[in-house]
This record gives C-alpha cells, structure tokens and sequence, in this order.
C-alpha cells in the first residue's frame, strides 16, 4: 500500500510538473513595464537623454517638463497627470536645459499640491549624430503623515555618475499626504458642510482674541486642509469659501474648488 500511494505522489508530481514550470519561469523573468510619454512637440535634434520616472502610487500626481533655450525660456515638452497606483513612465528628450516638476497633493481630492522642482541638462556640445546618452532617473514617493505635521515636499541631492559613455542622474522626491482628508473638510466626516465653515470662524475669531496657535484647537491637518486662499492661517475668507462651496453642492452644482475660488 506505501508503494502504491508513492507511486500515485509521483505520478501526480509528472502530470502538475509542466503546468508549474511555465509559471516559474514567468515570476522570475516578470519586470515592470514602462509607459512611454510622447513628448509634445517635436524635436529639432535627435534624442540623447531618457526620463524615467517611477511613482509608488498611493496618490495620483502631475509631471511638467519645460525645456529653455534662447528662443523660448519655458517651452512645455510633456504635461502628463499620472493616476494614483504604482508605475513607470519614460519620456526621450533632446539634448538641452531642462526643469522637471512633480506635483502632488496632500489631500485626496488633489487640491492645494506641492510641488518639487529639479533642473538638469543634457549634453551634446558637438550636437553630433554619435551621442553620449543620459538617463535621469527620478522616483516620486509617498508617505502618510498624521494631524500634526504640517505637509512639506523633499527632494534628494542629484547624484551624478558616468559608466561607458552613459551618464546617469539620480534623484528622489518625497511627497507627505493626509489620509482620507478633502480641503474645506475641517471636521474630517469626508464632505464639506457649513459646519466646516462654523469651525474655521472659530478659530479665527480665537485668533483675533489673541489666542496663540497652541492654544486653538485646529490641527495642523485641519489648518491645511482649510486654509483655502494658503496663507498659512485660518481666517474669514477661508470660512466663506467653504460656505461657498457647500451652498453649491446643497444647490445640486456639483462643486470643484477651482470654480469657487473664481466666484
């Protein structure tokens, strides 16, 4: 009978054994695909530089390349909104100065982003046929921050390297988010109420009264996420856009924050 059964294990371990391989060799040969950016112009010299740009996805964000030259000073090459999950993107660029702009936002309704700026340049002097390439390879991180920190944007030092004829630029940015929280949401039930509004005048009136930061009861979360016009502190007019935007949305608008703040 021990025979039989260990018969039977090698048998069934011959018949899986072909259907195992294939996804082996798939887990060990699978590597993240990059999307390919098309820039928005086309160029006037050929490629010399890739931009790899690798972002680990909790929150969706915006990347801007703007190339200078004599003849325009910010000429836009790529403006691409890239969704909140992680992946690769590649954009080919000519060679010249350029600055490369990632932004983000804090709130999960992208309002109020920070943004993280880096200039480079790539090199073709000769503007000859036979280039030395250039990757620049940028990583956008994000982390979860609580009530209160107050959201600031980094970036690494641009680390510079050459290896057979190949240059590389490293550089990574790091972006701080709220979770779950929307601007004018003051109280964090996730909508904007008049409530919201209530609570931004409350605490400005306590600052009118002469009462310090510590000694009001917004965190600096609640600060962010309320101070509409950005000016560091809660006030009247904050208080008003929120009434705004709720009386809006009760009005079935279907409200956006850029419309508000033109109203």
């Amino acid at each position: 009978m021990h025979f039989l059964r260990l018969t039977a294990a090698a048998a069934a371990m011959m018949t899986a054994l072909p259907l195992l391989m294939p996804v082996t060799a798939f887990a060990e040969t699978e590597t993240a695909e990059e999307t390919v950016i098309e820039p928005i112009y086309e160029p006037d010299q050929p490629y010399a530089a890739d931009l790899h740009l690798s972002v680990s996805g909790e929150i969706p964000c915006r990347m801007q390349i703007v190339q200078h030259s004599p003849e325009a000073d910010a000429l836009m090459v790529c403006h691409a909104e890239l969704p909140a999950q992680t992946g690769q993107y590649v954009i080919s660029l000519e060679p010249g100065d350029y600055t490369v702009s990632v932004s983000a936002s804090p709130l999960s309704d992208g309002a109020m982003p920070l943004t993280e700026a880096q200039d480079f340049t790539v090199e073709n002097p000769d503007f000859s046929e036979k280039l030395d390439y250039t990757h620049y390879r940028l990583s956008a991180d994000f982390s979860l921050i609580g009530s209160d920190t107050y959201p600031e944007a980094s970036a690494s030092a641009l680390k510079k390297s050459l290896k057979d004829g190949i240059r590389t630029m490293t550089q990574a940015m790091q972006f701080p988010y709220y979770e779950n929280r929307i601007a004018g949401d003051y109280d964090g039930d996730g909508t904007v109420t008049a409530y919201d509004s209530s609570r931004v005048l409350f605490d400005f009136a306590l600052a009118i009264a002469e009462y310090e930061e510590d000694e009001r009861p917004s965190s600096k979360e609640q600060i962010y996420a309320c101070d509409i016009d950005g000016n560091g502190s809660l006030d009247a007019y904050d208080s008003s856009k929120i009434l705004h935007y709720f009386s809006l949305d009760v009005a079935g608008f279907d409200p956006e924050w850029d419309m508000v703040l033109k109203r």
